[in-house]
């Protein structure tokens, strides 16, 4: 799975979700663990889509983690425009937040691997306690994005023509 270009224009989040969704389901031996702290605005916003998009695509299969990955292969690689996101997240919120809450999710070994040296590169670059900020903004553009797309449906069944 590669990530697509963040700013890439026309709907995007639900294939990302179905992508990471397939990932998760052929290669879930692939998928570990990783605590990211969300605000916890996003964090209840995230709950509520999942309820509904269990819902709307009749998929019970479906968890945070999915849209966690998703949201996850599309943040910016470079430090400078991560710092922009977070300072873009902040903005919004009047630099109030409440505080994060951490909790687990399973994710692709590609974005256990950006989020284990994330908090340390944006420690380094800026300072402590903002990556935070950094994986909530890129939850909150997913469903952003989901929310533009409407109610997730039910994926296509492909069947083999012979």
């Amino acid at each position: 799975m590669t990530p697509q270009d963040p700013l890439a224009a026309g709907p995007w989040s639900h294939a990302a979700l179905q992508d990471s969704f397939l990932d998760n389901r052929i290669d879930s031996h692939g998928w570990d663990t990783w605590g990211f702290r969300l605000v916890p605005d996003v964090k209840k916003r995230l709950e509520e889509r999942l309820t509904a998009d269990k819902r709307s695509s009749n998929n019970r299969r479906l968890a945070q983690g999915h849209y966690v990955n998703a949201a996850m292969l599309r943040i910016p690689q470079g430090t400078d425009e991560q710092l922009a996101m977070i300072r873009e997240f902040m903005l919004a919120r009047g630099g109030y937040t409440e505080p994060g809450r951490p909790s687990n999710y399973r994710v692709s070994k590609q974005v256990w691997e950006v989020a284990r040296d994330l908090d340390m590169v944006i420690t380094a670059a800026a300072k402590r306690g903002l990556v935070v900020f950094l994986f909530s903004a890129a939850v909150e553009r997913l469903l952003d994005a989901m929310d533009e797309e409407g109610p997730l449906g039910r994926p296509e069944v492909f069947r083999r023509v012979q």
